[in-house]
C-alpha cells in the first residue's frame, strides 16, 4: 500500500521445503540465466550458500517469484513454473515450464515457493516470556521478565486437490506443489499408469500391459475406483496384478489403469518447510516448521486438510511485493467414492483423519532449538450407515485389525485416499444423520509387526 495501513484481505500463503532443517532457502540473487533458466551461484548472497548441498530436482513442481525491484525490468513480479532444478558444483540451475518475459541478468532477485490455497490462518511468533521468582520486594507488582529463544507456531485449512498431472499410460510421475508439501507427512512412491491388456481379466486379478512398476502396496484407479495391489505377477504372459477389495465388475480391454502418488509417515527424518505469510507488504517467514495433517468431509461437501505445525525461528520483512497470480487447483468435493474395512463396504457420512503427529522442541548449545515429531497416534473417525451388528460383536469385541481403505472421487487429477492397517478403540458410539440411526467409531492405526513390504502405517494417496 502507499500508506501505513496493511490489509488483511490481500496476501499469500506459501511454503518452501528446507535444504537444512532450519535454514532458509527462499531468496536468492541470480548471476545470469536464458529464456528457459535461472541460475546462481552458492557463493552468492541472499539464501544462496543454503542450496552448497542441495539434490536435483530438490524444486520441482514450486514456482519462481520475481521481486516487484528486481534488476531485469521485464522480470518484475512474474511468475514461473519450476519445471526442473539441478545442481553442478557451486552452480544451481532453474528450468521453467514457459519462456520467461527475459533471460535473467546477475543481481536479479527471486523468491522460490509454492502458494497454498489456504484459509484459516493462524500464526504466533515471538520470543519465549522467562518469567522471574518473585523475590521479596517492597512491591506488590512482578519483576518484570526477560526474553528468551524465538518460538512460532501456527495452522490453516488447505483445501485437498488430486495430481496435477496424472500418473496415466505412459506418463512420466511429476511433483507438483502439494506432493512437495505432502513431504513433511512421509516419503513419497509415485508410479505411472498401464492398461488392461486383453479380456481375461477378474474383479480381483487384472492383465494389465505391463506390472513391472507395480509394488504391492500401491494403489491404482481402476474404472473409477481404487483398489491396493496385494500381488504383481511379470512372469505371466500378459502380466497381471491382484487387488483388493474386488472391483465391481472386470475391467474391460484397454481400459486405463491409473498409477497413484503414495505417502507413507516417517519413523525419523522428517522433512521441514519454510512457511512463508505475506499480509500485503509485510512477509513473515516461520523457519524449521514441521508438521501434524488432518483431512476430513463431510460427503457432498468439499475436502479439506488441517495442518499445524511447529517452527524454531522466524524472519520479518517489511517491503515486499509479490505480484503474478496464484496458481489455483480445482477443489475435491466428496460426491464418489467408497469405504472398505477388509471387504466390507461402508456407508459412510462423514471422516476425520488425524495423524496427531507430536511435536517437540530439542534445545542444546550445539543444535539451538530444533522440532523433531517425536510421536504418531494416527486415528480415522467413520460415521457409517447402522446396518449390522459386526461392528460391536465381532469387530470391536475381538480387537479385529483389517485393513481400512477410504477413496474419495472417481478420476484421475481428481481422486484421494487413506488406508492403513486400523483396529477400533474406543466403543463405537451411536450417531444420529437426519433422523437415521448411524455408526460413529474411530479406528487407530496400528502396527503388530514390521513389515517393510507391506506397511501398517496410515497413508495418504493421490491420483
Amino acid at each position: 500500500m502507499s500508506d501505513s495501513f496493511k490489509r488483511t484481505a490481500l496476501g499469500l500463503l506459501a511454503f518452501c521445503p528446507e535444504v537444512t532443517q532450519g535454514t532458509k532457502n527462499t531468496k536468492f540473487v541470480a548471476n545470469g540465466g536464458t529464456g528457459t533458466t535461472a541460475t546462481l551461484d552458492t557463493g552468492g548472497a541472499q539464501d544462496n550458500a543454503a542450496l552448497a548441498a542441495v539434490a536435483n530436482d530438490f524444486f520441482n513442481g514450486l514456482y519462481i517469484y520475481f521481486a516487484a525491484n528486481t534488476t531485469t525490468t521485464a522480470l518484475q513480479g512474474q511468475v514461473y513454473k519450476i519445471s526442473d532444478f539441478a545442481r553442478s558444483s557451486t552452480t544451481c540451475t532453474f528450468t521453467t515450464s514457459e519462456t520467461m518475459a527475459a533471460s535473467p541478468a546477475s543481481a536479479d532477485i527471486f523468491y522460490v515457493f509454492a502458494p497454498l490455497q489456504a484459509a484459516g490462518v493462524s500464526l504466533t511468533f515471538g520470543y519465549e516470556n522467562l518469567v522471574r521468582e518473585a523475590f521479596e520486594r517492597q512491591t506488590l507488582d512482578a519483576p518484570t521478565s526477560q526474553k528468551g529463544l524465538k518460538i512460532v507456531n501456527g495452522s490453516f485449512n488447505l483445501e485437498m486437490w488430486g495430481l496435477e498431472q496424472e500418473n496415466g499410460n505412459g506418463d512420466t510421475p511429476a511433483l507438483d506443489r502439494l506432493s512437495q508439501f505432502l513431504l513433511a507427512f512421509g516419503s513419497r512412491r509415485s508410479v505411472a499408469g498401464t492398461t488392461v491388456s486383453g479380456a481375461g481379466s477378474t474383479t480381483t486379478v487384472v492383465d494389465v500391459t505391463s506390472a513391472a512398476g507395480f509394488a504391492v502396496g500401491d494403489l491404482v484407479l481402476i474404472g473409477g475406483e481404487v483398489r491396493r495391489i496385494t500381488a504383481v505377477d511379470t512372469a505371466s504372459t500378459p502380466d497381471n496384478i491382484t487387488v483388493a477389495p474386488a472391483l465391481s465388475a472386470a475391467p474391460a480391454d484397454t481400459t486405463e489403469v491409473f498409477g497413484s502418488e503414495r505417502f507413507t509417515p516417517y519413523d525419523t527424518g522428517h522433512v521441514s518447510h519454510t512457511i512463508l505469510m505475506l499480509r500485503d507488504v509485510q512477509l513473515v517467514s516461520a523457519i524449521g516448521c514441521v508438521f501434524s495433517f488432518g483431512i476430513s468431509a463431510t460427503y457432498g461437501a468439499l475436502v479439506q486438510m488441517s495442518c499445524e505445525f511447529d517452527g524454531e525461528d522466524w524472519e520479518i520483512e517489511d517491503t515486499v511485493t509479490l505480484d503474478g497470480e496464484q496458481s489455483t487447483k480445482k477443489a475435491l468435493p466428496w460426491t464418489l467414492g467408497e469405504v472398505f474395512y477388509g471387504s466390507t463396504e461402508l456407508c459412510v457420512n462423514n471422516f476425520n483423519f488425524a495423524e496427531n503427529a507430536g511435536r517437540q522442541a530439542l534445545r542444546d548449545t550445539c543444535a539451538g532449538q530444533r522440532q523433531f515429531v517425536t510421536s504418531r497416534d494416527a486415528s480415522l473417525q467413520v460415521v457409517w450407515r447402522n446396518t449390522v451388528k459386526t461392528v460391536k460383536d465381532t469387530w470391536e469385541a475381538n480387537g479385529t485389525h483389517d485393513r481400512i481403505l477410504l477413496a474419495v472421487g472417481g478420476a484421475a487429477g481428481a481422486a484421494i485416499a487413506i488406508t492403513g492397517q486400523g483396529q477400533i478403540q474406543d466403543p463405537a458410539a451411536m450417531a444420529d444423520v437426519e433422523g437415521h440411526q448411524y455408526w460413529d467409531a474411530a479406528w487407530a492405526f496400528r502396527d503388530d509387526q514390521t513389515d517393510f513390504a507391506n506397511p501398517y502405517k496410515p497413508e495418504i494417496i493421490r491420483f
